[in-house]
């Protein structure tokens, strides 16, 4: 009997039976006989629930697991041994494990030529400002600028200066003042461009938990470059310059 006629249901059996070597080969033989000629039979479907388990003896398992222990070891003895114990920048002299010094920012010096005695960024945060007033008068035509400010400010630290911004103008009038209204004398104004700041010196201290204020009037120009008080232009769509 040919392939093709064994894969031919029997036409006597009905239209779903198949021949009984191809429900053999999908579910297995239909009996369990042990061991024959060197062949292990199962129960029909028992191959697919039911599959083989690899097994090794006492003496297997004890071998395997020594030998996996074995390379750990002589692994982790490879590594101890030539990985180096120093680092070349070590030996020669440059250990980073070192502290390293802080560079000291260069001496504030002030437009006069004295020492700035304020050589931070930033404001001091001991002097906290409560309110401003400012009036500017513009000369749009010369581009001249005058202005006046008062600020009302606390102090939390008992100082005798005040440092506040300022770039490019030029202080005309310096007046503080404490709650009483009494005028506290100034001793020197300093300017610092590179930070921005204008350093006020006092004759008397400002003590903590009082408000003073502080009235400025000053010169400068209307800027043309974007920073500060500036001018700027446009052209309307008919031409014009505005």
């Amino acid at each position: 009997m040919d392939s093709s006629a064994r894969r031919r249901p029997d036409r006597n059996a009905g239209p779903n039976a198949y021949h009984e070597d191809e429900v053999t080969v999908l579910t297995g033989p239909s009996k369990s006989v042990g061991i024959e000629d060197g062949k292990i039979n199962y129960e029909k479907g028992e191959f697919y629930t039911n599959p083989p388990v690899a097994t090794c003896s006492r003496k297997q398992a004890v071998f395997i697991i020594g030998l996996i222990l074995a390379t750990l070891l002589t692994c982790s003895l490879i590594i101890a041994f030539v990985r180096p114990s120093h680092c070349g920048h070590v030996e020669e002299g440059l250990d980073f494990h070192e502290d390293v010094a802080v560079t000291p920012p260069p001496e504030a010096i002030a437009t006069n030529g004295e020492p700035f005695p304020w050589n931070d960024v930033r404001l001091p945060d001991f002097i906290v400002p409560l309110r401003y007033s400012v009036v500017l008068h513009p000369n749009l035509t010369t581009l001249f600028l005058r202005g006046q400010m008062e600020v009302v400010f606390a102090v939390q630290k008992e100082t005798n200066f005040i440092v506040f911004h300022g770039k490019d103008v030029t202080l005309t009038v310096v007046m503080v003042k404490d709650k009483n209204m009494r005028e506290i004398m100034t001793t020197r104004t300093l300017y610092y461009p590179y930070h921005q700041q204008i350093y006020i010196e006092l004759k008397n201290y400002l003590m903590p938990g009082n408000n003073y204020s502080l009235a400025l009037r000053y010169e400068g120009m209307v800027r043309t470059d974007l920073e500060g008080l500036y001018i700027s232009s446009y052209k309307s769509p008919g031409g014009v310059k505005r």
